[in-house]
């Protein structure tokens, strides 16, 4: 009985076969891994911060380039994450962004408020967003490490970063937290 066994193993994979089926793979995923890795940058963090309000810890926000050496608008690329502490609706964070805009007094056209409307999301606990700026001035938008869009509009990626980086922002503690010494 365990003759017959080991000869209908021996006929389901030959001698050397899951050897050869385990270079093969590894000779088929390599490629992708290294492809992978090949476009994501080696982020540096250039600074950090937590955002209160009310003496609600809402968020924690890092700068990360491919250099500490930076300066805003000009180097790129460039990545913000923040990481929530507590729940939001994407309304409040789309109130909050024309709150700044205008306090900012940037005159934002009307498809800036339907992509933020559209794209961000509501917020629970622990969930992070990212917005990685591309040498163009493009950005792609994460939600939890997935990516949900990718911004072209300059001025939108700009005015967008600017409420965090922006010398007019209304927070100066915290872009001199992310900026350190580089403002």
């Amino acid at each position: 009985m365990l003759t017959a066994k080991l000869s209908l193993y021996h006929w389901l994979l030959p001698p050397g076969a899951v050897s050869r089926l385990c270079l093969l793979l590894c000779w088929l995923f390599t490629p992708m891994a290294l492809a992978a890795t090949a476009e994501a940058p080696d982020w540096v963090e250039v600074g950090h911060g937590s955002y209160k309000r009310f003496f609600l810890h809402v968020y924690d926000v890092k700068l990360e380039a491919l250099q500490t050496h930076f300066h805003y608008p000009d180097t790129t690329p460039y990545a913000l994450t923040l990481v929530y502490q507590l729940d939001l609706d994407a309304d409040v964070l789309v109130d909050n962004t024309l709150a700044e805009w205008n306090n900012q007094k940037l005159a934002w056209p009307k498809p800036w408020l339907t992509a933020l409307k559209q794209y961000l999301p509501d917020i629970s606990k622990g969930d992070s967003l990212r917005l990685e700026v591309k040498e163009d001035h493009s950005a792609v938008f994460f939600y939890n490490a997935k990516a949900i869009v990718t911004f072209t509009d300059q001025e939108f990626v700009h005015a967008f970063v600017g409420i965090w980086l922006s010398e007019h922002s209304s927070n100066s503690s915290l872009r001199n937290q992310l900026l350190g010494p580089n403002k």
